[in-house]
């Protein structure tokens, strides 16, 4: 079994995301959020967030665990992989 971390995976999670980022970006300016102002670059903490919670693929435990970072930061947050 390998250990990773909450922060590893969110990471995975950004690099799967990050071709379609500037689509989930013009798609929520258009719908027209109040406030929304599109960052640039690579997906934002809040993006890959709200990627999680509306995954349908994913338990509501592995949400919270991937989403909140506790008080030590998801660094510390590990679980056991199958490789």
């Amino acid at each position: 079994m390998k250990k990773v971390t909450a922060a590893y995976l969110r990471d995975i999670v950004a690099d799967a995301i990050y071709p379609s980022i500037e689509t989930y970006r013009s798609s929520r300016l258009s719908s027209g959020e109040e406030h929304y102002t599109p960052p640039t670059g690579l997906p934002t903490d809040e993006e890959i967030d709200d990627f999680l919670f509306h995954n349908g693929l994913l338990d509501e435990e592995t949400v919270e665990q991937l989403i909140d970072p506790g008080l030590l930061g998801f660094s510390h947050k590990t679980a056991n992989a199958t490789e």
